[in-house]
């Protein structure tokens, strides 16, 4: 009996550190991505961990675009902006009711492109996994997929090099897709043997940036809230 007590109560410490978790890391990517806010009435800034359905519909400029996505839990905002970009939508999908996904929809401008990476690498965020696509030739990294071999400064210096040379091929119109981690989860990813990026990332309880380049739109997703 007592032990099956423990049990539960680690059980339910480990749930409430999970949660506690994703309340920072949205609490943190919303605090980075409301950068030159407008200073009344930003719906941005009323999007709190933890924030349901209602919470988002009351909100200013807030409509319901399930039927855009084919979800029955998704809300749109107009006239938002981020770090200082004139958005063209922020997309906020749900599950089970609370805000789970942000994707915010911009225009892609050598200006948008570059301020948006800028801006994740200042906010403490790193390259987890990369990929261009040039049309005849596709190209990727996985960057925590490699973590393991990284024994020596001489590999750590050529895995940043190939990072650099990849993230900088074809310009910024170039259909892309990168992954970016946290600090914490990129100091989890070095003490675990990881194969393949993508999948492991939904597997893990920390939420990730991913930015993508497709068309005339950059669009900047923070999963796993």
């Amino acid at each position: 009996m007592n032990s099956e007590r423990m049990k539960t109560g680690n059980q339910s410490k480990a749930i409430k550190a999970s949660r506690g978790t994703k309340q920072a890391v949205l609490a943190l990517c919303m605090a980075a991505f409301t950068v030159n806010a407008q200073p009344q009435g930003d719906a941005r800034t009323m999007i709190q961990p933890g924030a349901t359905v209602q919470d988002v519909a009351s909100l200013p400029y807030a409509f319901d675009c399930s039927a855009l996505y084919q979800e029955t839990l998704t809300y749109c905002l107009d006239q938002q902006a981020f770090l200082g970009i004139d958005a063209n939508l922020l997309v906020v999908h749900f599950h089970d009711e609370q805000v789970s996904r942000l994707e915010w929809q911009l225009p892609l401008t050598q200006a948008s492109y570059t301020s948006v990476l800028n801006g994740l690498r200042k906010d403490g965020y790193s390259y987890a996994w990369l990929f261009v696509d040039e049309g005849s030739h596709e190209a990727s990294l996985d960057v925590l997929a490699e973590l393991p071999s990284l024994t020596t400064e001489a590999a750590r210096n050529q895995l940043d090099q190939r990072m650099f040379m990849l993230a900088n091929r074809g310009d910024f119109r170039t259909p892309r897709t990168y992954h970016f981690v946290d600090r914490e989860t990129f100091s989890l990813a070095q003490q675990q043997s990881i194969t393949d990026t993508p999948t492991w990332l939904p597997s893990q309880p920390r939420p990730w940036v991913t930015v993508q380049v497709d068309g005339q739109q950059l669009t900047v997703i923070v999963n796993g809230l």
